[in-house]
């Protein structure tokens, strides 16, 4: 789909003349188009809703494809680089400045570290892994994976915390040795090429996990965006999945979708404002009246938060109905 298919430029005139209208009439809608074209910041701009819901299946896949494939590339790179060790003095001096920190944060919790079991014994861990020669050490990457099995053993949530900060430590302390050239075991330029490669495998997974992945078995919203982003659908089939078939804000999920959402195209501005066009189309289905318009955003605040500014809200047609 071109952009010269997406894009109608509006008289600045077409809001004032729809709200002189009842029903969707050539005024009617030019004031739809005008406003998402407001919102576009260039982006091509959907004439229908399933116009939109296709743009959105197709921009998940395209996402999810590079996150799959960023992740993979950069964890093939890393495992090249298996052999590279840090630890020594630098590591232990870095683990000695840093716990203090560690040790007040938790404690304006009310959470004193040291009697929190997990986390002791992965400091404990910690310290015997970089006191270790490099031929004795695990890969660092192997070792990170034991620590994040242990914080799974942490049973209260201050233990949780603590051990979470912990494993952080460890990936700073790892941070720090090679960004101050300190390599144990192969070159400093090795060191610098592995942690970039983890950087951003682990970036890209995150972003999978937060955005394409359900969180638990009542996770709708997850559900829905992992289907899209993996399985063929049609447009209508996206469209049902996205919006359901009723008025805007009816579908169940429809708050948590639009955040998971905006987490998925974060680094897509194209994808998101067809999230917002499809979301403003299903809104102004019926017109542009102001009672619609006002009982649809009164009754779905959360979903309206999560899709336009207050500033953008403003540039909407009827934007009166949105003052608080």
């Amino acid at each position: 789909m071109s952009d010269a298919e997406l894009s109608y430029p509006c008289g600045e005139d077409m809001f004032r003349r729809a709200r002189q209208t009842s029903s969707l009439e050539p005024d009617m809608e030019a004031a739809r188009q005008a406003f998402l074209d407001k919102l576009a910041d260039g982006q091509p701009t959907p004439r229908t809703e399933e116009e939109a819901a296709a743009a959105i299946h197709a921009g998940l896949q395209e996402v999810y494809r590079r996150l799959q494939k960023t992740m993979a590339v950069n964890y093939d790179t890393a495992r090249e680089l298996h052999h590279v060790r840090v630890g020594g003095r630098v590591a232990a001096r870095y683990i000695r400045d840093a716990l203090p920190l560690i040790e007040t944060r938790l404690a304006e919790q009310g959470i004193d570290l040291v009697r929190e079991p997990v986390a002791s014994a992965m400091l404990d861990r910690m310290r015997d892994y970089f006191e270790e020669s490099s031929s004795d050490q695990k890969p660092l990457d192997l070792f990170r994976r034991d620590l994040a099995q242990v914080v799974r053993q942490a049973k209260t949530p201050a233990d949780v915390q603590s051990a979470t900060l912990a494993r952080q430590l460890f990936d700073d302390t790892v941070r720090h040795c090679i960004e101050d050239g300190t390599v144990t075991a192969g070159a400093p330029r090795e060191g610098r090429n592995w942690l970039e490669a983890m950087t951003a495998a682990r970036r890209a997974r995150r972003r999978l996990y937060e955005a394409f992945e359900p969180h638990g078995e009542q996770d709708a919203a997850g559900r829905i965006i992992e289907e899209l982003a993996t399985r063929r659908s049609s447009p209508r089939q996206a469209l049902k999945a996205l919006m359901g078939a009723g008025p805007y804000g009816s579908h169940g999920p429809s708050p948590y979708l639009a955040r998971r959402l905006a987490v998925a195209f974060e680094d897509s501005p194209s994808g998101w404002h067809c999230v917002r066009s499809l979301a403003w189309l299903r809104l102004t289905r019926e017109g542009l009246s102001e009672e619609g318009i006002t009982s649809a955003v009164h009754q779905n605040p959360a979903l309206t938060e999560a899709l336009f500014a207050e500033e953008e809200l403003a540039l909407m047609p009827l934007s009166g109905v949105f003052e608080k």
